[in-house]
């Protein structure tokens, strides 16, 4: 196993992305730090985050939820979205899927709400683990309790182009083997979330 990459400051990244403004400007877009798990480096992210916002840059943070809400809270006033993931709502199935349970997920999700803050619920759906019509409106009722704080829910039909890549790079490991779901089943869940007053897109 070995790893590879750059290491950059805030300041040689902040360099790198306000040479894009123009392009943020005409495009609506703007800046989002994703992974790997960026709250892994919390205070990192928070300093760029605080940049990026002293130059009017729009910010996302691409999180799976899984982290202290120490982490979270003070990105708030620096953050204009979070791309958050829910990958199942029963703890036990969703600790088989991704190897921890997810009750911070969901309480760090409330918090996030409750502040106030944007989101946009990020759903892989995964035939055999998640795409039940049990667990969509679990989620969808969830979802539908954080309120207004809920901008879209995002549907992410599950591909398989990865896994020989981790099956190389994770020798060993346990691989998640599962067909795509079909169009008529990715149909009837976002039927089902709409059908609960959610707003819900097909990424």
């Amino acid at each position: 196993m070995y790893s590879c990459g750059t290491d950059y400051t805030v300041e040689d990244l902040l360099k790198r992305l306000c040479k894009d403004i123009p392009f943020y400007e005409h495009s609506g877009g703007g800046v989002t730090l994703s992974g790997g798990e960026p709250l892994s480096q919390p205070e990192f992210i928070l300093q760029l985050l605080k940049h990026l916002k002293d130059c009017s840059i729009h910010t996302a943070v691409d999180t799976t939820g899984y982290a202290p809400y120490a982490f979270m809270e003070p990105l708030l006033p620096y953050t204009d979205l979070f791309l958050y993931d829910l990958k199942h709502l029963d703890s036990e199935r969703h600790k088989m899927g991704t190897g921890v349970r997810n009750e911070l997920i969901l309480k760090n999700a409330k918090k996030i709400a409750k502040a106030g803050a944007r989101m946009q619920i990020r759903i892989p759906v995964i035939p055999d683990f998640n795409d039940s019509e049990e667990n969509t409106r679990e989620t969808g009722l969830f979802c539908r309790s954080l309120g207004e704080a809920v901008a879209v829910i995002q549907l992410l039909p599950y591909h398989n182009l990865g896994v020989m890549k981790y099956q190389r790079i994770a020798e060993g490991q346990v691989v998640l083997e599962a067909e795509p779901p079909s169009d008529e089943k990715i149909r009837l869940i976002k039927g089902l979330l709409e059908s609960l007053g959610l707003p819900v897109t097909v990424h």
